[in-house]
């Protein structure tokens, strides 16, 4: 994976995964990854190193981090769905989401 300038121009490269999704916001220096089917890193862009990690128990959907960059939505599971919403700050699961359907749509 890399992170580019604008311009194009490449500012770093991790070469140990590829993504499937991203989450980040203009608050804070933090981008969400996802990873894999049930993995997020989470990436402070200052220092580029992973200063976090998420393990979903189901396949994630898709992901999206609040404004000030303290939460993360998790989208996961087309069997039984639920929306997981992750303090990031304290790497945990502090709300469930269920009851709706699963379809086409993701979070943003």
């Amino acid at each position: 994976m890399k992170l580019w300038t604008i311009e194009g121009a490449t500012l770093h490269t991790w070469k140990d995964f590829w993504y499937i999704d991203v989450a980040s916001n203009r608050q804070n220096n933090l981008v969400c990854i996802q990873i894999s089917s049930n993995k997020i890193k989470i990436i402070d862009l200052d220092s580029k190193e992973i200063v976090k990690s998420l393990d979903e128990d189901d396949k994630i959907r898709s992901i999206s981090m609040s404004r000030d960059g303290k939460f993360l939505l998790v989208n996961c599971s087309e069997v039984n769905p639920v929306i997981n919403l992750w303090s990031i700050e304290h790497e945990k699961i502090i709300q469930k989401f269920t009851g709706h359907k699963q379809s086409k749509y993701v979070l943003k």
